[in-house]
């Protein structure tokens, strides 16, 4: 609950950040796509935070209502970095297709 309270605090530094990273780095940089890694993370995470009857409730049985497109979005540009960095047929790769593709069936 903590780090879904944190992230939507920090959101916008988070953007400000990823904007800033890709004014002076190469898109393909790992640690740019660290940072969209990131993002995918917390939109993936973002909305809102309830229970069967819509109270705020903690991690057991909860439910997140996420901004699933924009998520894949980042989680597509890092895929590609590690694809470039790693190879096509990388563990760390295919680890980064797998939460895309979990994003594509949530969303």
């Amino acid at each position: 609950m903590y780090f879904i309270c944190n992230a939507a605090v920090n959101l916008p530094l988070l953007i400000e950040s990823c904007e800033l990273q890709s004014q002076v780095l190469h898109e393909n940089n790992l640690e740019l796509s660290g940072t969209k890694d990131m993002l995918a993370q917390v939109y993936a995470m973002q909305g809102v935070v309830t229970d069967k009857n819509h109270n705020l409730t903690s991690y057991c049985g909860l439910f997140v209502i996420g901004d699933f497109a924009t998520s894949a979005r980042y989680c597509a540009a890092s895929c590609r970095a590690l694809g470039v960095a790693y190879g096509d047929d990388s563990i760390e790769l295919g680890n980064e297709l797998f939460k895309l593709a979990q994003l594509y069936f949530n969303g």
